[in-house]
């Protein structure tokens, strides 16, 4: 909040763009792998409007217009922006694959009545930076916008989209609709934490992925070094990851050897440092599997 109060006390423009790329943003019409078009894992059914000062001059009181905008049966959101002098808008769209369409579609209808929309939102990667509006406008029973633009050299026509799901009955084979969730209420569910959390966070490395195993390792004072194969493996895997600052690893899952001695672990480790053996960290993988860690 404290960067936000800042950028809407700043008159100074360019500051209060520099103070406004500091914010935390999302992209509310998507989950990307990366922030590209073609990089789009789902839709999230919804559009973000933009109604700036700068294109509705003759706008002055930002709440009233919360309360006065067109097809406001579709809004589901609507609150100030970053900056205080604008609006932005959160509107549930029937078909994500047509962003652009009902994009265009709803900006005629916003023209209609006078307002213009900021053209950069027909973008689906649209980055949407924090803001906060104690008394915003929020509709959760805001329905589906159906309406398409549709524009060719030939025409320019709106059309009604009025998608059916439905489903064979089996014993019967009858059809029967199957009821819809609205973007509205996919919103509310419970977020797919696990599926963000797998596009977002960076792969671990190995070194972090060692750290993980042998934490397994000491909770459940297991011994993956019976033979000594397997122990020469370890140790050569340790000496790759880590080089000599590995010696205390390589302690630490020796020790649960029944005749481990310190010394002779040290001697071990030293001589695969010396002789310049090397493995790989799926090679400990594959031996902690045999002794039932995963």
């Amino acid at each position: 909040m404290q960067l936000l109060n800042l950028v809407r006390e700043t008159d100074d423009k360019e500051t209060r763009n520099a103070i406004k790329a500091r914010l935390p943003a999302v992209t509310p019409s998507g989950l990307f792998e990366v922030r590209r078009i073609d990089a789009l894992i789902a839709h999230s059914g919804l559009i973000c409007l933009d109604i700036d000062a700068g294109d509705n001059p003759e706008v002055s009181d930002w709440d009233a217009l919360k309360l006065c905008l067109p097809n406001p049966e579709h809004i589901l959101y609507a609150g100030l922006s970053a900056s205080g002098r604008g609006l932005f808008c959160l509107v549930p769209i029937a078909d994500g694959k047509r962003h652009l369409q009902h994009f265009l579609a709803l900006e005629r209808d916003f023209r209609e009545v006078g307002i213009v929309l900021d053209a950069a939102c027909k973008d689906v990667t649209r980055l949407r930076g924090f803001s906060h509006d104690a008394s915003a406008y929020v509709n959760f029973g805001a329905k589906s916008y159906e309406k398409v633009f549709e524009n060719s050299e030939k025409t320019a026509r709106i059309q009604s989209v009025c998608p059916t799901v439905h489903s064979p009955n089996v014993k019967t084979k009858e059809v029967q609709q199957v009821e819809v969730p609205t973007p509205a209420q996919l919103l509310l569910r419970p977020t797919d934490l696990s599926r963000i959390k797998a596009v977002l966070e960076p792969p671990k490395t190995a070194k972090q992925r060692f750290r993980d195993l042998l934490e397994k390792i000491e909770t459940k004072h297991i011994d993956i070094t019976a033979s000594y194969c397997d122990w020469f493996t370890v140790g050569c895997v340790v000496a790759t990851l880590f080089g000599a600052d590995g010696i205390s690893l390589f302690h630490r899952i020796s020790v649960f050897y029944p005749r481990y001695d310190h010394e002779e672990c040290e001697k071990q480790f030293f001589k695969i440092l010396q002789g310049g053996y090397r493995s790989s960290f799926d090679k400990i993988v594959s031996i902690a599997e045999r002794y039932g860690l995963r």
